[in-house]
């Protein structure tokens, strides 16, 4: 299932995947304000072709976007 990945301005190690761009609707209140204003940066690839970054949480991801319509990353 393909998603979106959105990046906050606050906080750059700060990532919002949702089913699709600026599409927050699945979002709570609490985690739109911790993480400020987001930018998207683009729709997911294919697993195979996506950043290790990515690919390593991929179906978590991929889980929570399907199951809760968004899912949160904070890198370190």
């Amino acid at each position: 299932m393909p998603f979106a990945i959105h990046q906050s301005k606050l906080n750059l190690k700060m990532y919002l995947f949702t089913r699709n761009k600026n599409d927050f609707s699945c979002v709570p209140e609490g985690i739109l304000e911790e993480m400020g204003k987001v930018k998207f940066l683009r729709d997911s690839f294919p697993k195979e072709k996506e950043t290790e970054i990515i690919v390593s949480r991929y179906k978590e991801i991929e889980s929570l976007v399907a199951v809760k319509g968004y899912c949160v990353v904070k890198l370190e």
